[in-house]
């Protein structure tokens, strides 16, 4: 009986633990390359490791449980991540035409294809084994920005870094056109404080994004309908971060429950079946 009552211990507890996603944000401090995790709660940051690039930007993952992977952008170069250490490993050069190179990345868990834009606004579809990359326009827009990520649903959305008031747009995949949203909320007069990246929690579709300064990073949930931003926490850190995206989602408390439960119950029952006699094992 105490064998019971003390898994059952031991399942209720685990039950009530959170489970959850990882954020993970790429930055610099001190001049160095790092990974983080970073807090969806507070916007606090937590070291994993030196990526090993030179100016490592922008983040982009596939969410999906069976084939996650975590990719960054390093001069002109498509980097793949180790989410454990920080470590990158490059996986090609991006051939894109002649001006600026691809500084922005997302993925589509869906579709299982990346995209990336760089300075002149110009889209390219991105061959994640190889980096090699087709131009699927380029906009006239003036939109600068510096974050590109995908919703839970395949829409593909940027913020325009320094625009007032910083604009929400949806990024159409097939043409590249950037189709206006909304006006957000996300604050303006802060220096010129770019707006950095968008990645969309897997479990339940939640958007952050950031405000990347010199000595801040403001985390913000973004609602991609109509582009209200809601403040999470601070950074007060010197690490300055410039991507950011999701892990897998973890299987459902419930369901984890539910199959450690039986487990129990199954336990108890297979003892209480050896221990119709008393003995001083059964007994414990």
């Amino acid at each position: 009986m105490r064998f019971v009552l003390g898994v059952l211990v031991l399942t209720g507890s685990f039950c009530s633990a959170g489970l959850g996603s990882t954020l993970y944000g790429v930055g610099r401090s001190l001049g160095v390359e790092n990974l983080y995790t970073v807090d969806q709660s507070t916007g606090a940051v937590t070291l994993i490791g030196p990526t090993g690039g030179a100016s490592t930007s922008d983040l982009a993952s596939d969410t999906r449980p069976g084939s996650f992977r975590l990719w960054g952008t390093d001069q002109g170069k498509l980097i793949s991540i180790n989410p454990a250490t920080g470590a990158g490993s490059v996986v090609g050069t991006f051939n894109t035409p002649p001006g600026n190179p691809i500084s922005t990345l997302s993925f589509d868990s869906i579709t299982a294809k990346m995209y990336g834009t760089d300075g002149l606004n110009r889209v390219f579809l991105i061959d994640p084994q190889s980096a090699n990359v087709t131009l699927i326009a380029t906009n006239s827009t003036t939109v600068a920005h510096n974050s590109l990520g995908f919703d839970n649903n395949g829409n593909q959305y940027t913020v325009d870094a320094l625009g007032d008031p910083r604009d929400l747009y949806r990024v159409n995949t097939a043409t590249g056109a950037f189709e206006f949203v909304a006006h957000t909320n996300i604050p303006t007069g802060v220096g010129g404080i770019p707006f950095i990246d968008l990645a969309t929690r897997p479990e339940d579709g939640v958007t952050f994004g950031m405000l990347n300064g010199s000595i801040f990073e403001d985390l913000y949930t973004v609602d991609l309908s109509n582009g209200n931003a809601v403040k999470v926490g601070s950074n007060r850190t010197n690490q300055q971060i410039f991507g950011l995206a999701f892990s897998p989602a973890v299987p459902e408390p419930t369901s984890l429950c539910i199959l450690a439960t039986v487990a129990t119950l199954f336990a108890a029952t297979r003892r209480a079946r050896y221990c119709r006699n008393p003995c001083s094992a059964c007994s414990a």
